[in-house]
């Protein structure tokens, strides 16, 4: 059985960069594209966005590489525990058997 994934506290923590830097680009961006004229230019404002919009979102591209990597590194772990068990209980019963084996060929012996 598979557990449910937890959260990488790593992974976390950089999303919350990420969307730190797109809200604080895009209110940089506002503020350079209203100050330099006076009045809200565009092409003043479309630049310094697009910078802080991709800086943000390839951060929050790494934030989930390192969640699917966490994720993935769990669930190897509950499946080589689950493998585990099983070729635990497989042993007991080639131990069961092979003493059943014994018993009955020592039957037939006598």
């Amino acid at each position: 059985m598979i557990r449910k994934n937890t959260k990488n506290a790593m992974a976390i923590t950089i999303a919350f960069i990420a969307v730190v830097i797109m809200l604080v680009g895009t209110a940089i961006s506002y503020y350079i594209a209203t100050q330099i004229e006076g009045k809200f230019v565009l092409d003043l404002f479309v630049l310094p966005e697009f910078i802080s919009v991709l800086s943000g979102m390839i951060l929050l591209a790494f934030s989930e590489i390192i969640q699917i990597l966490h994720d993935t590194r769990e669930n190897s772990d509950e499946v080589e525990n689950s493998l585990a068990d099983i070729i635990e209980e497989n042993v007991e019963i080639i131990k069961i058997l092979s003493e059943i084996r014994e018993n009955t060929s020592k039957k037939i012996e006598n």
